[in-house]
């Protein structure tokens, strides 16, 4: 555990890089959300149905999306300059943290098979 990330770090040639990533992880972990019959997708099979908390890369959606589709729809539809480019550095680095949720395919019509 320990304290919560901030959203910007020096690095070694003193810029600032953001640290979406790690603010948004530090957060589900240390606070995770409880879905309530939300599906959890594990390479075996189905798990986490119910109050079980549930890891981020393993949340389900109705038609089968991942968190990348929620945050890809988000971005599409927010118009502030700012939240999208929040969503796009959250996303990038989602896929390089877990990059095969880049082949996620939605399950139920009519968006079977999109990823």
């Amino acid at each position: 555990d320990g304290p919560a990330p901030v959203t910007s770090a020096i690095d070694v040639h003193r810029s600032q890089r953001p640290l979406f990533f790690e603010v948004f992880e530090w957060g589900w972990l240390n606070d995770p959300p409880i879905f309530d019959g939300v599906e959890a997708e594990v390479d075996d099979g189905v798990c986490g149905w119910g109050t079980d908390p549930v890891h981020w890369r393993d949340v389900r959606g109705p038609y089968g999306e991942s968190i990348l589709t929620w945050l890809w729809i988000l971005r599409s539809q927010d118009k502030d300059e700012k939240l999208q480019r929040l969503y796009v550095a959250l996303i990038e680095s989602i896929l390089h943290s877990e990059p095969k949720l880049a082949g996620v395919r939605l399950k139920i019509e009519p968006f079977v098979g999109q990823t």
